[in-house]
C-alpha cells in the first residue's frame, strides 16, 4: 500500500538533498573564482618582490612542504640579454611568456603563469592549478560538512509538517470509520483545507446517492413484498382447489387456472427483478450506436406468440435505419415491456403499432393499441411503481410503464402518453436525444 507520508518524506528529503548538493556546487563555483584572483593578486606580488631583490637573490618560497600550497610556487627570472639568471625549481620546464598571466602545460599538469619586465629582467612566477583547485574544493567540503549535521534535524521538522498536514485527511477517514451503516450525514466541509474540501464533497454527494439508494431499496422491498403477496395467496388457493377437485373437468380447470396464476407470478417476479437492477445501477449502461429499427424487429418477434395468443395483429413500420446511443439490452426491455402493455389490453382481434421515426431532436419509438387507452387525469400516475387503474381489465403488475420510463431516464430521453389518432387506444411516445 503506497503511502502519502512517506512518498512527501522522502520527495521532500530527497529535494533537501539536491539543493544542498547543488548549493556545494554553486560555493565550489564561487570559491574557486575568489581564490583564482587572490592567488593571481599573489602571483603578481610575488614577481614584483622578486625583481626588487638584489644579487645574489633569495627564493622566496619556504622549502617544499605538501600541505603548503605557497610550496608549489615556481620562479624563473632572466636578464635582459635571455640569460637565466634564477630558476627555484630545475625540474619544471615552463616556456617563456609574453607578458601578463596565461596557462601552460608542464611537468604532467596544468599551471597558471604569470610574466613581467621588471627592472631590466623578465620575471615568471607559476603554480599548479590543483592547488587552487584544491583549496576551493576544501572551503567547499568545510561548508557541506558544517550543513550536513542541520539535515536530520531538517528531516524532523519535515516529518512534523507533515504529519501536521496529513491530520485533517486523518480525522476525515476517522469520522468516516466510526460511523454505522445507517449514519449518512454530509461531513460539514467548513473545517477542512481546501486540498480536502473536494474529496468531502465527493463523499457526500456518494453518501447522498446511497441514500437515495437505500430509501428506494427499502420502499421497493415493502412494495414487492405486498404485490407478491396476492399471487402467491392466489397459488395456494388454485393449488387447495386443485387438490379439492371432483371430477376431471374441474381438475382441469383448476390445473388451467393455477398455470395461468404461476405465469403471471413468474412475471412478476421478472419485472421485479428488473426494477430491482435499474433502481439499485447494478448494471452500468454499455453506451454503442443501437438501430432502433433492427432492435425493434427484434424485439416484435420475440412478442408475436403473445399477441397470436390473443389475436391481436401488431404492425412494425421501422423501414430507415435510426441509430442512437444506448443500451441495446435495456432498450430491448423498455420496447418488451410497451408491446406486452399494449397486447395486453388490445381487445381480440384488436391491433398493434410499432413505429420507429424521426423526430425533432432524434429518434422516436412509438407504440399503439386499439385498447381502451388511459383518460388524460391518469397519465402521470401509472408511471407510479405497482399502480394500476381501477377498473383495469388487464392482470399486470403495474410496474411495465414504470421500468419503461427509468430505462428512457437513463438513456436520457422522455416519454410520454397520448391518445392513439389511428387505432383510437394509446400511444406511448419515447423521444431521444439526437
Amino acid at each position: 500500500m503506497k503511502s502519502i507520508r512517506a512518498r512527501l518524506l522522502a520527495g521532500l528529503l530527497l529535494g533537501m538533498l539536491v539543493v544542498l548538493l547543488a548549493g556545494v556546487g554553486v560555493i565550489y563555483t564561487a570559491v574557486q573564482d575568489e581564490v583564482a584572483e587572490l592567488f593571481d593578486y599573489q602571483l603578481e606580488q610575488t614577481a614584483y618582490e622578486f625583481a626588487a631583490q638584489a644579487p645574489p637573490l633569495k627564493p622566496v618560497t619556504s622549502p617544499r612542504k605538501n600541505d603548503d600550497p605557497e610550496a608549489d610556487f615556481v620562479v624563473r627570472m632572466w636578464d635582459a640579454g635571455g640569460a637565466l639568471l634564477f630558476q627555484s625549481r630545475a625540474s619544471v620546464d615552463l616556456p617563456r611568456g609574453g607578458g601578463g598571466f596565461s596557462r601552460r602545460d608542464a611537468d604532467g599538469e596544468r599551471w597558471r603563469l604569470f610574466d613581467a619586465d621588471l627592472a631590466g629582467r623578465h620575471v615568471q612566477v607559476a603554480q599548479p592549478l590543483r592547488v587552487r583547485n584544491a583549496v576551493a574544493g576544501d572551503i567547499a567540503m568545510h561548508a557541506l560538512l558544517l550543513f550536513a549535521p542541520l539535515f536530520p534535524f531538517a528531516a524532523l521538522v519535515i516529518w512534523l509538517i507533515v504529519s501536521r498536514g496529513l491530520r485533517p485527511l486523518r480525522r476525515v477517514a476517522d469520522d468516516v470509520q466510526r460511523r454505522s451503516h445507517r449514519d449518512l450525514a454530509p461531513i460539514d466541509p467548513a473545517p477542512l483545507p481546501r486540498e480536502i474540501v473536494p474529496l468531502a464533497l465527493s463523499l457526500n454527494d456518494l453518501m447522498a446517492r446511497l441514500g437515495r439508494i437505500i430509501v428506494a431499496q427499502q420502499t421497493f422491498v415493502a412494495d414487492a413484498a405486498h404485490e407478491l403477496l396476492t399471487p402467491i395467496t392466489a397459488l395456494r388457493l388454485q393449488a387447495q382447489l386443485l387438490s379439492r377437485a371432483g371430477d376431471e373437468a374441474a381438475r382441469q380447470q383448476a390445473l388451467s387456472d393455477l398455470r395461468a396464476a404461476l405465469t403471471r407470478t413468474i412475471r412478476l417476479a421478472q419485472q421485479l427483478l428488473t426494477l430491482a437492477r435499474q433502481d439499485a445501477d447494478l448494471q452500468a449502461l454499455e453506451l454503442r450506436a443501437v438501430d432502433l429499427a433492427e432492435l425493434a424487429r427484434r424485439v416484435v418477434a420475440v412478442q408475436s406468440p403473445l399477441a397470436e395468443s390473443k389475436s391481436v395483429a401488431v404492425e412494425l413500420r421501422a423501414d430507415a435505419a435510426r441509430t442512437v446511443r444506448g443500451d441495446a439490452d435495456a432498450l430491448a426491455t423498455l420496447l418488451a415491456n410497451l408491446l406486452e402493455n399494449a397486447i395486453k389490453y388490445a381487445p381480440a382481434g384488436g391491433k398493434v403499432a410499432v413505429r420507429v421515426e424521426a423526430g425533432e431532436g432524434g429518434a422516436e419509438l412509438v407504440v399503439e393499441d386499439s385498447g381502451p387507452g388511459i383518460p388524460e387525469s391518469e397519465r402521470e400516475r401509472v408511471f407510479d411503481r405497482f399502480y394500476r387503474r381501477p377498473g383495469s381489465a388487464g392482470t399486470g403488475s403495474g410496474l411495465g410503464l414504470a421500468i419503461a420510463r427509468d430505462i428512457a431516464g437513463r438513456h436520457g430521453a422522455r416519454i410520454g402518453l397520448s391518445g392513439s389518432p389511428q387505432l383510437g387506444g394509446l400511444e406511448v411516445r419515447v423521444r431521444f436525444r439526437a
